[in-house]
């Protein structure tokens, strides 16, 4: 008979000490929930200014417009090549 109630009192014992940190982790974890969610807002209010400030999307559409085009990985090559060669022509000299 003692056996049964101290087991019963350590299942007790177990389930509330389990309780009670299950309870602490997922405040924890709401609290982290809401602080990142706090910052994604704040971000997204952020990015909202910086663009309106900067007004990017109407800069784009005056760039093609005007007809400015992406710089390439191409292009890019090509100007290092002349640059290069350019270099080495005017230390010859």
């Amino acid at each position: 008979m003692k056996t049964l109630i101290l087991t019963i009192f350590f299942l007790v014992l177990f389930n509330l000490l389990f309780s009670y940190y299950a309870l602490r982790a997922w405040k924890n974890y709401s609290e982290k929930f809401f602080f990142y969610q706090k910052l994604l807002r704040d971000n997204l209010i952020l990015t909202r200014k910086i663009e309106s400030k900067l007004n990017y999307q109407e800069l784009l559409r005056y760039a093609e417009r005007k007809g400015f085009k992406d710089v390439s990985p191409e292009d890019v090559e090509g100007f290092r090549e002349f640059l290069t060669k350019g270099q080495s022509s005017g230390k010859s000299e």
